[in-house]
């Protein structure tokens, strides 16, 4: 008596299986998707008593971002500098009382890096991230 094969379609189970791996695997190799994206357009260097270093400023393009959120410059795909975020400002907001330290799709937002050079970021390079203390939806 010859044991019975199981079989999806014309497939048989461990060529199911195998396919459904590598396809997984496929999906896992995809390229992230960040949370967060602005272009920079304008680069300041700051030499004040109390504030040094530059600020970026930009809109953003996708997501919202938070003081102390983690975020990625990069310039022509390679990464040049990492930094936590710190919120200068944020132009025309809809209530300025009301700022709580985040900022969201479609503001213009300027970001502070103590001790940072003008040559660091450029116009042109992209602010990314991943990791976000913000809800692009609780903008109000």
């Amino acid at each position: 008596m010859k044991p019975y094969k199981y079989k999806i379609g014309r497939l048989n189970i461990k060529t199911s299986i195998a396919i459904i791996c590598f396809v997984t695997a496929l999906a896992g190799c995809a390229k992230p998707v960040n949370k967060f994206e602005m272009t920079v357009d304008r680069v300041d260097e700051l030499q004040g008593m109390i504030l040094k270093g530059i600020s970026i400023s930009g809109t953003i393009e996708k997501g919202c971002i938070a003081n102390d959120d983690e975020y990625l410059v990069k310039r022509a795909g390679k990464d040049v500098l990492k930094n936590d975020v710190r919120i200068l400002s944020i132009r025309d907001p809809e209530d300025p009382d009301a700022f709580d330290g985040k900022a969201f799709e479609t503001d213009y937002v300027t970001l502070y890096i103590p001790d940072g050079k003008k040559t660091d970021v450029k116009p042109g390079d992209i602010l990314i991230s991943n990791a976000i203390s913000c809800e692009p939806a609780s903008k109000k």
